[in-house]
């Protein structure tokens, strides 16, 4: 039922707060608890000028591309391809700004910095022509 309450795409701070506190507090838990439980991956947010970019439309969640066709599975096979189980990638038009979104992450920079290259490229091939 909580997640209901909240908002599963963009938050809102002051209902995802209380709703930390309110988790917590029934798990017993203390701060520093749930801070261990959390660790950084290495990133990259990337932005690339495409002519095009709403051609790129995705779930609510923005984690996957609906269209154009083909592209999330190419993302995928990126990621496959990382060996990395950690690896994620998914890409967005920006509400504002003629450009697309790239976020990628992995276990290593290096692995990163190979699949936000290789997943512009993909952005680049999908919405230029």
């Amino acid at each position: 039922m909580l997640a209901h309450l909240l908002s599963q795409v963009c938050g809102d701070a002051l209902g995802d707060t209380l709703a930390v506190i309110i988790a917590l507090q029934r798990l017993g838990w203390s701060s520093e608890d749930w801070l261990k439980m959390y660790s950084d991956l290495p990133s990259a947010q990337l932005k690339v000028i495409v002519p095009f970019p709403k051609r790129i439309q995705c779930t609510p969640d923005e984690q996957q591309a609906l269209a154009p066709a083909g592209l999330q599975k190419e993302i995928d096979d990126a990621v496959a391809r990382c060996g990395d189980s950690a690896a994620r990638s998914f890409v967005r038009p920006s509400g504002t700004e003629p450009l697309v979104r790239v976020y990628a992450e992995a276990s290593t920079k290096a692995t990163v910095d190979s699949l936000s290259a290789e997943v512009e490229t993909l952005v680049q091939k999908y919405c230029s022509v």
